[in-house]
C-alpha cells in the first residue's frame, strides 16, 4: 500500500484479555518505505515522518464497571483500539485491534450458587387417533454455580410409557435477551385545512389574507412525558418504544443417552457435561443484553410428537466457589490468576474489585476462545485503507478441571 509497509497495534498483553479496571498498554507500529507527510501527534501541524520503523506507545485504564465482551445475534459488547494516520488532503489510514474484557462474576457472592435444584415434567403423547401413555422426566444437579472448564454431574429419571421410542440427551443452552431502547414510530395527522382556488397551468398566485384557525390540540412537546414528543407542522407525533425485546437461544454443549424403548425406564447417572469457554451469566454492566444458561434434559419421541424439555437454570461465573476449590487442593491463599502480563487479579492500582476469596491454590485457568466461534468486526466505517485483523474471537477464563 504505497509508502506504508506496516501499520499495526501491538499490546503488551499478547493474549489481549483484560479485566475491567485494568491498565491497557501497547504500541502503534508504523514502518515506512519512504517519508510520509501527516499531521503531527497532538499538534495538528503537518510533519514528515521519516523512512523506517516508528513506535508510538499508549496507555489507558479501563473503567471498573465495564461489561464482559460478548458477540451475539442481535447485538454485541465489543472493545477495539483504533489508530489513525491523518493525511492532509488525502485518505486517512486506519488500523484497529480488538481485545477482550472480562467482568468478574464471583460465584461466592451469588446466593443460589451452592444450592441443589430439581425439576420434573410430563407429556402425554397421541399416536394418530389413539391416545398413548405419558413420558416423564426428572432432572437434578447438586449446585447451580460453575465456571467454564468444570464438569456438571447430573442425575435423571426417564419413564417412557408411550408407544414411541425416545431419544434422550442433556444440553447446555444459552438464552440471550436483547432489549431495544431507541426504536421509534411516527404518526402524521391533518388537523385543519384552508383551501385556495385552483391554479391553472402556467399561472401563478400570491396567496394572502387567509387564516387557519388552530383547533383544540395538546400543547407542543408534551412536556413531562419522555416517550411521546409532539411537534406541529401539520401535526406530527413520535412514539418512542422502550420495551421491545428479542431473544436468541443457542445450544453450546451436549451429552447423549441411549434411546429408551416403549414401556422402558432409565436412571441416568455418572455422566457429566463439561462447560466450554463462555461469557459469564447476566452480562453485568450491560442493561440491554441479558445472558442466562439452562441445563436441559430433553426427551425426543420418534414421530410427530413434541419434545419434552426439563430445564434447570445454572450460573456461569469467572471466580469459582471456595467450597469446590477446597475439595481440589490444599489450604493456601487463592486469587483469580490474571492474564499474561497483568497484575494480580487483573486490576490496576486503585481499581475496585471483589476481594480475593480465601481458598487453596489450584492450577490457573487458561484464556480460551469462546465456543461460539469467530465473528467479523468490520463495520461501515472501515474501508480499503483500514488495516488489522477483522476476524475476532473473544477469550474467557477456562479452568481445566474436567480431566
Amino acid at each position: 500500500m504505497g509508502k506504508l509497509r506496516v501499520f499495526d497495534i501491538v499490546l503488551d498483553n499478547h493474549q489481549g484479555v483484560y479485566f475491567a479496571g485494568q491498565h491497557v498498554n501497547g504500541r502503534v507500529i508504523v514502518e515506512l518505505d519512504a517519508p510520509m507527510k501527516m499531521r503531527g501527534m497532538g499538534s495538528g501541524e503537518n510533519n514528515n515522518l521519516p523512512q523506517g520503523q516508528h513506535a508510538f506507545p499508549f496507555s489507558f485504564i479501563l473503567p471498573p464497571s465495564l461489561p464482559s465482551s460478548f458477540e451475539g445475534t442481535w447485538g454485541y459488547v465489543r472493545y477495539t483500539i483504533k489508530a489513525t494516520i491523518d493525511k492532509p488532503w488525502k485518505f486517512d489510514h486506519d488500523t484497529k485491534r480488538p481485545f477482550t474484557v472480562v467482568a468478574l462474576l464471583d460465584l461466592n457472592l451469588q446466593p443460589n450458587a451452592m444450592s441443589a435444584t430439581t425439576n420434573q415434567a410430563t407429556k402425554m403423547l397421541c399416536c394418530l387417533c389413539c391416545k398413548s401413555g405419558p413420558i416423564n422426566g426428572m432432572f437434578r444437579i447438586e449446585r447451580m454455580g460453575y465456571v467454564p472448564g468444570e464438569a456438571i454431574p447430573f442425575t435423571a429419571e426417564i419413564q417412557n410409557f408411550s408407544r414411541a421410542t425416545c431419544d434422550v440427551h442433556v444440553q447446555l443452552g444459552m438464552t440471550t435477551m436483547f432489549h431495544a431502547t431507541s426504536k421509534s414510530r411516527s404518526d402524521h395527522k391533518e388537523v385543519a385545512r384552508v383551501v385556495h382556488d385552483e391554479v391553472a397551468p402556467g399561472d401563478s398566485s400570491s396567496w394572502g389574507g387567509s387564516r387557519l384557525a388552530i383547533p383544540a390540540l395538546p400543547p407542543s412537546f408534551l412536556v413531562g412525558c419522555n416517550i411521546i414528543d409532539i411537534r406541529y407542522y401539520l401535526e406530527t407525533t413520535t412514539f418512542h418504544a422502550t420495551t421491545k425485546s428479542r431473544s436468541d437461544h443457542k445450544e453450546v454443549a451436549r451429552v447423549v443417552h441411549d434411546e429408551i424403548a416403549p414401556g422402558d425406564s432409565s436412571s441416568w447417572g455418572g455422566s457429566r457435561l463439561v462447560i466450554p469457554a463462555l461469557p459469564p451469566s447476566f452480562l453485568v454492566g450491560c442493561n440491554i443484553i441479558d445472558i442466562r444458561y439452562y441445563l436441559e434434559l430433553i426427551i425426543d419421541p420418534s414421530g410427530p410428537a413434541f419434545k419434552l424439555h426439563v430445564p434447570l437454570e445454572i450460573i456461569i461465573g469467572t471466580i469459582p466457589l471456595n467450597a469446590i476449590v477446597h475439595q481440589r487442593a490444599q489450604q493456601q491463599q487463592y486469587g483469580l490468576p490474571p492474564p499474561q502480563g497483568a497484575p494480580h487479579y487483573g486490576l490496576s492500582e486503585g481499581a475496585t474489585a471483589p476481594p480475593a476469596p480465601s481458598a487453596p491454590e489450584m492450577p490457573p485457568p487458561s484464556y480460551s476462545d469462546c465456543v461460539l466461534g469467530q465473528v467479523s468486526i468490520k463495520d461501515k466505517e472501515d474501508n480499503d485503507y483500514t488495516r488489522g485483523d477483522m476476524n475476532y474471537t473473544p477469550k474467557y477464563p477456562y479452568y481445566n478441571w474436567s480431566k
